[in-house]
């Protein structure tokens, strides 16, 4: 809305006629004579122009002081007016405070350069290591009209090459930044230019107002706060060397934005804004008297509301690290983490909170936040509003802060963890009765034992519990972990798997805060531990994958190769060398198959989609390694012209992964043996792609840091393990055009090129669709896929009726059967259904090569083993341990219910869907069990 008073009224407020007093010129904008967009620009022009002339002390500040009065007036003056925006003003505002800064510090630096104080490298602040942070409002650019400065000022003595003559001149730093200060700060009779704040440094009490940037890191490091933390997040380089300043913000970006989940932080900001209300005594929503900034429904609950979520998810999506309030909101929109109403209410309000804070301020430049409460007072602030009366501005003021302040309030309020089943005592020496009590009533065998277990807990003898915060955490937890524990069919056993994952934390503090702050996340960990007690090993090696569980989308987003491929991207951008994208890659990799493991457990994600989403996954990681596994070959041995292919053959070809597959991998590259490659240690083609493949296979299946990625089986390749590792097109398409086994042509159906150069991806498909078209004119298919399927049947004998894979009618027997039928085939058109097994039923079906009966029968028999595979790899047990679960096992319920199961015996409804399968396999192939 635009401003009530007139330029005349205006121009009578105290602080504007104080700037005319100082500028005389301003006459003419105040009259309307002058655009005062267009005149400000003079006030800054005049103050660059300082840095050139040669002024003392006092003379400086006069000049520096006057220019900030005439271009405050004029910004104060278009932002009324409604020539410019509020966020746009406080943006010239910050632009105007650096420069300010800048010319000051330049301008005192050349006097001690003169003086033989500082090193001639400092002429050039630009490239002299001298590092100068904005900090709050300035840092985000969005400093208001009235606000002091927050600055840290650290100096890089690497930047100007002076590390060993640092020590000598480091006073002399420390005396140009407190001089600087005094001269922007110093009140004199034209008032301040900025009021500087150092107290953000490092430690303020103990160290000096400028340090080094190592001492600074290793502070961070150590000791860095929370608190700390979130004032990052709008840290800028303001003046001297920027480019050493956002050097270092890099390097402080593991300390700011962490990969693991620190709900902690969140903890530490709600109890820093209870602090605050309590200080200010702002409990209740007022209006006159109002703190705009801390009061309840302010400023600040919109910048927190911005801020704690950047610090919990900023590690992971980069998108987040916004200085700009607005901008962060906007991308926590667009991220998912609030909705699309939230944002444009609460960006609406930060601009009216803001404009309203300017309003109190302009009229005397006083660091002051509260709507007036004089009658006069406030109906100034009202027209200066452009509210049209005073009731308007009460109702409409009103409704924003309890608007504000309600968003705030969802995003804080928490759940308290409490029990409600009676007495959960767990100290002093002896077990109290009516504890023990609640435990049996609870569901628990061994109330004793449980006892002891969470006693330990609380000595402190392990990582977890090392602290007293953590001790205090989890003491506050225990009755719901109790409670949660019960819900689960084996209380005692899912207890005994916490147990186990919380010996494993390294410390404790952030992952109990996470369980306070989220309580979803420990519901969905007890739940992991009774259904899927092998995830309980990947969560101790990383607890922090507990923390994607938060993020929006996570049971819902589709994982297509467009989204996974740009969030790894985001990623892997901030790596700066070869062993930083491996292990970046396999946190990635960790944490999509959580995802995906979860969401199988949830029942969300039927066996295809799982398989061809592990799948996915798959790719993503292979063409996003790849570049820097050919750029790290390339370093040594230069390019080679032939270009690289690699072919997915098994359940990664065929797009059917589980949580256990491995990759089946072939390496094909062009036809260019004798040429060499262009650099380095030149290789010829044949050696050169054995080196990538040899490296590709490194970088997929060597454990880091961050654990495993994938186990690698190249035994599919052309002449299996005695053949060369990396394969060239025209021998790949020899072999499989003349020597190429039954079962080799087989293992081909399930062929997918997933990463190729040049052309090698059509050339590749074309050869396998024409070894497939001869295989009939040179091999015997019926008979070979028949002997074939008696070896398997005497070598690797089905471990009993629930061996899915190798059983009768099991999932080697409906392979086969389709295999065999696209074999026998003369069509070229199976390859577009794709390779999984519900492709190739649809290509049977398409072209009459089963009848409908047997397809049903294969169908309906590999949905469920299809199902169970998936599910039994989930949880880390074979097909026959997850069906011997207990009846109420919440998982096996699940399946059960899914396939109509609930009242058959387990054996007979395995045997049910595979005996069908195998009379199929004898009409179209033969018996194998013949010679049994």
């Amino acid at each position: 809305m635009k401003c009530k008073l007139s330029l005349r009224d205006l121009s009578h407020l105290p602080f504007m006629k104080r700037a005319e007093r100082l500028v005389p010129s301003l006459a003419d904008v105040y009259e309307g004579r002058e655009d005062p967009l267009l005149f400000r620009h003079q006030y800054y022009d005049a103050l660059i122009a300082l840095q050139d002339q040669d002024l003392d002390f006092k003379t400086l500040g006069r000049h520096i002081r006057c220019y900030r009065h005439g271009y405050y007036a004029c910004t104060a003056i278009a932002e009324l007016y409604g020539l410019e925006g509020i966020l746009q003003s406080a943006q010239h505002l910050s632009s105007f405070a650096d420069a300010t800064i800048d010319t000051a510090l330049k301008t005192q630096s050349k006097n001690l350069i003169d003086r033989k104080r500082l090193p001639e490298q400092f002429l050039d602040l630009s490239s002299s290591g001298l590092i100068v942070l904005a900090m709050g409002k300035l840092g985000a650019e969005e400093l208001n009209f009235s606000s002091d400065v927050d600055l840290i000022v650290f100096y890089d003595p690497y930047r100007a090459d002076l590390v060993s003559e640092f020590p000598d001149f480091q006073r002399f730093l420390i005396k140009l930044v407190q001089e600087t200060t005094r001269l922007l700060s110093e009140l004199t009779a034209e008032g301040f230019a900025y009021r500087v704040d150092l107290r953000l440094r490092p430690d303020p009490g103990a160290t000096a107002v400028v340090i080094s940037t190592d001492a600074a890191e290793q502070y961070y490091e150590t000791l860095g706060q929370n608190w700390e933390r979130a004032a990052f997040i709008r840290a800028r380089p303001a003046a001297a060397d920027v480019m050493a300043g956002h050097q270092f913000l890099t390097r402080l970006n593991p300390f700011v934005w962490r990969r693991s989940m620190d709900a902690y932080a969140v903890e530490d900001v709600k109890s820093i804004k209870r602090q605050i209300q309590a200080h200010y005594n702002l409990h209740d929503i007022l209006v006159e008297d109002h703190d705009l900034k801390l009061g309840v429904g302010g400023i600040r609950e919109i910048e927190f509301f911005a801020q704690t979520q950047q610090l919990l998810a900023g590690g992971r999506m980069p998108s987040l690290r916004a200085r700009r309030t607005k901008d962060a909101l906007l991308a926590l929109r667009d991220e998912g983490f609030i909705e699309a109403l939230v944002c444009k209410q609460l960006i609406d309000s930060y601009e009216s909170l803001r404009s309203w804070e300017h309003r109190v301020q302009y009229v005397d430049d006083r660091q002051t936040h509260r709507v007036p409460k004089d009658a006069d007072a406030f109906q100034t602030f009202c027209k200066l509003a452009g509210f049209t009366h005073e009731d308007q501005a009460r109702a409409e003021m009103l409704t924003l802060f309890q608007l504000v302040h309600g968003h705030f309030s969802d995003l804080f309020s928490g759940h308290h963890l409490a029990s409600s089943q009676g007495s959960l005592s767990f100290t002093g020496p002896d077990h109290d009765p009516n504890t023990l009590a609640t435990l049996e009533k609870l569901g628990y065998q061994e109330p004793d034992r449980v006892m002891m277990l969470v006693k330990q807990w609380h000595h402190g003898r392990m990582g977890a519990t090392r602290t007293a915060k953590a001790r205090a955490l989890l003491t506050d937890l225990t009755p719901v972990i109790i409670e949660l524990c019960a819900r689960q069919d084996e209380p005692d056993v899912v207890l005994g798997r916490f147990d186990r994952f919380l010996r494993g934390l390294p410390s404790g503090v952030q992952i109990f805060s996470l369980f306070n702050h989220e309580p979803q996340v420990l519901n969905m960990l007890m739940r992991i531990m009774a259904a899927a007690p092998k995830t309980v090993s990947t969560l101790i090696e990383k607890p922090a994958v507990l923390e994607s569980i938060l993020d929006p989308g996570f049971f819902t987003i589709e994982p297509t190769f467009a989204v996974l491929s740009e969030r790894l991207k985001g990623r892997l951008d901030l790596a700066q060398h070869f062993d930083q994208v491996l292990d970046i890659v396999r946190d990635f990799c960790r944490d999509e198959q959580f995802r995906i493991q979860l969401q199988i457990l949830e029942g969300c994600l039927s066996s295809q989609q799982a398989g061809m989403f592990y799948s996915i996954l798959a790719d993503v990681v292979m063409s996003s390694i790849f570049p820097h596994v050919e750029h790290y070959i390339a370093a040594q041995h230069g390019q080679h012209v032939a270009g690289f292919a690699v072919i997915a053959l098994g359940k990664y070809g065929s797009m059917e992964m589980t949580a256990q597959s491995d990759l089946d991998l072939v390496f094909v590259y062009g036809d260019q043996d004798q040429v060499l490659s262009d650099d380095g240690r030149k290789l010829p083609g044949g050696a050169y792609y054995t080196k990538l493949g040899q490296r590709l296979i490194a970088a997929l299946s060597v454990p880091t840091a961050s654990g495993e990625l994938y186990d690698v089986d190249l035994r599919l390749r052309p002449s299996g393990n005695s053949g060369p590792l990396s394969t060239s097109l025209s021998r790949f398409s020899h072999y499989h055009l003349e020597e190429s086994w039954t079962w080799e042509l087989m293992a081909l159906l399930r062929a997918r090129v997933v990463y190729a150069q040049h052309d090698l991806q059509t050339r590749i498909m074309a050869l396998i669709k024409k070894a497939h078209l001869h295989a009939q004119k040179r091999l015997n298919i019926t008979d070979d896929v028949l002997q074939m399927r008696k070896k398997l049947w005497k070598e690797r004998h089905p471990r009993g009726v629930f061996d899915i894979k190798y059983r009768t009618g099991g999932m080697i027997d409906i392979e086969f059967i389709l295999q065999h039928a696209v074999l026998l085939s003369s069509l070229d058109d199976f390859h577009e259904y794709g390779a999984t097994i519900p492709a190739l039923l649809d290509w049977c079906e398409e072209h009459a090569c089963l009848a409908q009966d047997d397809l049903s029968v294969i169908r309906h028999a590999h949905f469920i083993l299809a199902d169970l595979e998936q599910l039994s790899s989930v949880v880390g047990e074979k097909a026959h341990e997850f069906l011997l679960r207990q009846p109420q096992d919440m998982l096996l319920a699940q399946f059960l219910s899914r396939h109509g199961w609930q009242n058959l015996c387990m054996e007979e409804a395995i045997n049910r869907i595979c005996i069908p399968v195998v009379d199929v396999f004898v009409r179209q192939i033969g018996d194998y069990r013949a010679e049994d």
